[in-house]
């Protein structure tokens, strides 16, 4: 008798196992249907290679209870991920161990869990013990598994076409808005824009830029007035709202920048760049030289009319 014919002899009892162990295990209708069919397509695998096995050192019924418990076993696993008692549990005893499995694996519920240990100890652990012993037990959570009804209905993790699109089309605009930021700066005298970077950019105060520069602080408060007004007014000329010079003046530039239309999503748009030697900080540079210069002058002068 070959393996394909032992399989049709013992049909019936097989699908007899089946019923037990579903039963046994408490599985739902669903459930059942995906264990029986996967352990159907497990004894066809490889030509009935499951019978191919059987040594005889048992008898056929047995060889099949055995297959039939370890496959499911097997499959719970890949289900529910092997299960392991907590470590409080395992501080506790074999009673809490126990317990815990029953109320989280086999989630049979705290009162059938209870009628459970108290009728297998007869006696010697009450209610109050198992109670007491579940109030020590941390909480814990299982694998939700949803129908597929629900996952159609779940949001998508990736970005919907729609905001990718506007997400481009803000990058093209913030782009566009910083160049000609940059430009209309570049028709600035190069202290004021050097004012605009320390103010925009560094987040500088007033009193902080004037002592940089040696400048008075309450002219400097007009002349920053009039700076800013000349750069709103250029870029409102240009068609750029009063918010998109709000944005580049608050942020030095644009975070959103979209794709730059090669695929790749670029930097963010800035307004300033940090690359030492530009003519900003050389002018910082130049500036500061001189008033130390100065400084060193006005000193010498004052010790020689002391002496």
């Amino acid at each position: 008798m070959n393996a394909h014919d032992v399989f049709v002899a013992h049909q019936d009892f097989i699908e007899r196992a089946l019923k037990v162990v579903c039963a046994r295990q408490r599985l739902s209708a669903p459930e059942s249907e995906d264990f029986c069919s996967a352990f159907r397509l497990r004894l066809m695998e490889d030509d009935c290679a499951v019978f191919t096995k059987f040594q005889g050192r048992s008898s056929v019924q047995t060889y099949l209870v055995s297959v039939v418990m370890h496959f499911f076993q097997d499959w719970r696993n890949a289900r529910w991920g092997k299960w392991r008692p907590s470590a409080e549990a395992r501080r506790l005893g074999p009673t809490a161990v126990e317990l815990e499995t029953l109320c989280v694996r086999d989630e049979v519920g705290f009162e059938n869990a209870c009628e459970m240990l108290c009728a297998r100890y007869q006696g010697s652990l009450s209610r109050a013990d198992v109670e007491a012993i579940a109030a020590r037990l941390p909480p814990r959570q299982k694998r939700a598994f949803v129908s597929d009804g629900e996952i159609v209905n779940l949001p998508s993790a990736l970005t919907s076409p729609d905001a990718q699109y506007f997400a481009r089309e803000a990058g093209v605009e913030a782009r566009r808005a910083t160049a000609a930021m940059c430009a209309a700066l570049g028709e600035l005298a190069v202290q004021d824009g050097l004012i605009v970077r320390m103010l925009v950019e560094d987040g500088l105060s007033v009193a902080t830029i004037s002592r940089t520069l040696k400048l008075r602080q309450k002219p400097l408060y007009r002349r920053i007035h009039q700076v800013m007004a000349s750069l709103r007014a250029r870029l409102e000329h240009q068609g750029f709202s009063a918010q998109h010079v709000a944005d580049l003046l608050r942020h030095g530039g644009f975070e959103t920048s979209g794709d730059a239309g090669d695929g790749k999503i670029s930097e963010p748009v800035r307004l300033f760049s940090r690359n030492p030697g530009t003519q900003d900080e050389q002018h910082v540079q130049n500036t500061q030289n001189s008033q130390n210069a100065q400084d060193g002058r006005n000193t010498r002068n004052t010790k020689r009319m002391a002496r």
